[in-house]
C-alpha cells in the first residue's frame, strides 16, 4: 500500500512538472552513491528465511525453488531500485526527509493515512526487532541473578533504557539516519552477509582449493568494501 501510495504521489509531482526531474537531479549522484551501497545490505535481512522455507517445501516446490528464489530477488531488486529512483527523480535536491512520506504536504488525507499506518507498523514491528537485543543484554547482565521481583524490574528498566536510547538517537540524528544506517549496513552487513557465510562454508562445506579460494576472495572483497565504502560515507557525511 505504501509503495503504491508514494509512487502515485511522486508520479503526480512529476506529471505536474511536465515530466521534468527535480532540481539538481543527477543520473549518478556520486556523493550519495556509497550511502546507497551501505543501505543495500538491509535488503538481505530476510535471507535467513530462505533455508527454513526450502526445508518446509515439498519435492515439487523444491525442484523449482531456484527459479522462485531468483524471481523473488529480482522483484525485490526492481522495487527497491525503481521506487528509490522515482523518489529521487521527483524531488531531486529538495528531498530532505530521510523518511520519504514526511516529504509530502501535511494536509493530504492519503499522506496522513499513510503516516498513521506507518506508525502502527513501527508500533508492532519494533518489539520484534528489539527482542534479540534485549535477550542478549538481559542474558549478559542478569543470567547469574536469581529470579526475584528486583530482577524482573531491573530487566524492565534495561528495556526502557534500550527504547529510550533508540528514541534519543532517532530524534538527535534524524536527518543523518540514512548516513548512520548506511555506515552500520556496510560495517555489519558485510560481516553478516559476506564474511560469516564464507567462513562457515569453508569450515563445513568447502572441500576443494577452488571453493576455499573463492570464499577467501569474498572475504577479501568484503573487507575492502568495509574500508572503502565507510571512508566515502564519512567523507560525504555533511553532503545531505
Amino acid at each position: 500500500f505504501m509503495i503504491i501510495l508514494l509512487s502515485t504521489l511522486n508520479g503526480i509531482i512529476i506529471h505536474d512538472r511536465g515530466g521534468e526531474a527535480g532540481p539538481e537531479w543527477e543520473a549518478f549522484n556520486s556523493s550519495q552513491y556509497f550511502t546507497m551501497v551501505g543501505l543495500a545490505f538491509y535488503m538481505f535481512e530476510g535471507v535467513t528465511s530462505v533455508l527454513p522455507i526450502l526445508e518446509a517445501s515439498n519435492e515439487e516446490a523444491r525442484s523449482s525453488f531456484t527459479v522462485l528464489l531468483i524471481s523473488a530477488l529480482s522483484i525485490l531488486l526492481f522495487l527497491n531500485i525503481g521506487f528509490s529512483e522515482l523518489c529521487y527523480y521527483a524531488w531531486g535536491s529538495d528531498l530532505k526527509e530521510p523518511i520519504i512520506i514526511w516529504q509530502f504536504p501535511d494536509d493530504n488525507l492519503a499522506v496522513i493515512t499513510g503516516r498513521i499506518l506507518l506508525c502502527i507498523v513501527i508500533l508492532f514491528s519494533f518489539p520484534l526487532q528489539i527482542f534479540t537485543a534485549n535477550n542478549n543484554i538481559e542474558h549478559w547482565i542478569f543470567s547469574k541473578m536469581e529470579y526475584s521481583e528486583v530482577r524482573r524490574w531491573l530487566k524492565n528498566l534495561s528495556r526502557l533504557v534500550v527504547v529510550s536510547l533508540a528514541v534519543i538517537i532517532s530524534i538527535t540524528f534524524y536527518f543523518c539516519l540514512h548516513k548512520i544506517l548506511g555506515l552500520t549496513g556496510v560495517l555489519l552487513g558485510s560481516i553478516v552477509v559476506l564474511v560469516m557465510p564464507s567462513l562457515i562454508h569453508n569450515k563445513l562445506m568447502a572441500t576443494s582449493t577452488f571453493q576455499k579460494s573463492m570464499n577467501y576472495c569474498v572475504i577479501a572483497y568484503a573487507l575492502v568494501m568495509i574500508i572503502v565504502v565507510s571512508f566515502f560515507i564519512i567523507y560525504y557525511w555533511d553532503n545531505k
